[in-house]
């Protein structure tokens, strides 16, 4: 994202006094109570709490988040609204979040997940680094809370934080699950997410890599830290290799080259046979060399491969679905119920 920035300066040097924080839930009405509990202790020095609205977009059919919403506005020191999405999708339900945002006329809005809670200071940051930095857009860390203890492996290798490196002024990548927007640039760009994707996932990669086609640059915001809900189902290796094994689609479709068009299968296939020729002799080195012994660096060579699967996969049209089905929320731990 190093493209010459292209937006006009009278948005970047607004002044950002109204934001909406908004989170999109499906079927998971206890994680999302855990999210909204943590914005309500939110240290907004710079807003007036009536500056700040939460908008909660329910994508489920049944209104799952329905009941969940109406308590918690009822005692909430911000506004809170609701939003019906019922056509399912991740693409649809972030849309409807900023047609609300739209409506509402807030200057910048921010996209947390239902499944993370925010530490008090997170908006100040994200805020503060929009406001120093003059970007479109800025990102902040997501650190992982295990339900269970999770293997060393799992700990040593971060291969469930969303993290910039240390001293990064921009984000290698765009990502939804913490990050604020100027909503007039965004306007200014004409750009949405992408409904090809909701069953997919990866809108969020596809949308800033277009933005950034247009000259965008995601600022990052170290302090603005938020912390997600890691269930003990995810933390495996089939977890991660489906998980890895879908960027390898995402890639595809969001390559120069169009997807699907001879020019675009020629390329995933080379880069995916690449990557799996890679990562095979990649794992093959580092096992020789010891890497048994910290079970993690094989596992940063499973990506490279599993990655270049999703790639060959795509040529013909095989793509992870993982959200086609997404799960239903299953009945809260009581270590869920303590950190509520």
């Amino acid at each position: 994202m190093t493209a010459t920035p292209t937006r006009s300066a009278p948005i970047r040097s607004t002044p950002v006094r109204s934001v909406a924080i908004c989170v999109c839930s499906y079927e998971r009405p206890a994680s999302l109570s855990r999210c909204l509990a943590s914005l309500e202790r939110l240290a907004t020095p710079a807003l007036a709490d009536e500056a700040v609205r939460i908008v909660v977009v329910d994508n489920s059919p049944s209104r799952s988040a329905a009941e969940t919403v109406a308590i918690h506005a009822a005692a909430s020191r911000f506004r809170v609204t609701g939003v019906h999405e019922p056509a399912k999708g991740l693409s649809r339900a972030r849309n409807a979040a900023i047609a609300a945002v739209r409506a509402g006329g807030e200057d910048a809005f921010a996209f947390i997940d239902d499944d993370e809670v925010a530490t008090p200071g997170w908006l100040a940051a994200l805020l503060a680094t929009l406001e120093r930095t003059g970007e479109p857009a800025a990102v902040g860390p997501v650190h992982p809370i295990f339900e269970e203890r999770p293997p060393e492996w799992a700990l040593r290798g971060g291969f469930f934080a969303d993290v910039d490196p240390d001293g990064a002024l921009h984000a290698r990548e765009g990502r939804t699950n913490n990050v604020i927007i100027r909503r007039a640039a965004l306007d200014e760009a004409g750009i949405g997410f992408d409904p090809v994707y909701d069953e997919l996932g990866g809108e969020d990669t596809a949308l800033f890599r277009a933005l950034a086609a247009k000259g965008w640059r995601i600022a990052v915001a170290p302090d603005a830290i938020v912390h997600e809900w890691v269930p003990a189902r995810r933390v495996a290796l089939a977890w991660l290799a489906r998980r890895w094994y879908r960027t390898g689609g995402l890639e595809a479709r969001t390559h120069a080259l169009p997807y699907g068009s001879p020019a675009g299968r020629a390329t995933a296939l080379a880069r995916g046979l690449a990557r799996i020729g890679a990562g095979g002799a990649l794992a093959a080195g580092t096992a020789l060399a010891g890497g048994w012994r910290d079970p993690s660096r094989l596992v940063h060579r499973l990506f490279t491969i599993a990655r270049g699967g999703g790639l060959v996969a795509s040529v013909v049209g095989r793509e992870s679905r993982e959200y086609a089905t997404p799960r239903i929320e299953a009945t809260p731990t009581r270590q869920e119920d303590a950190t509520g």
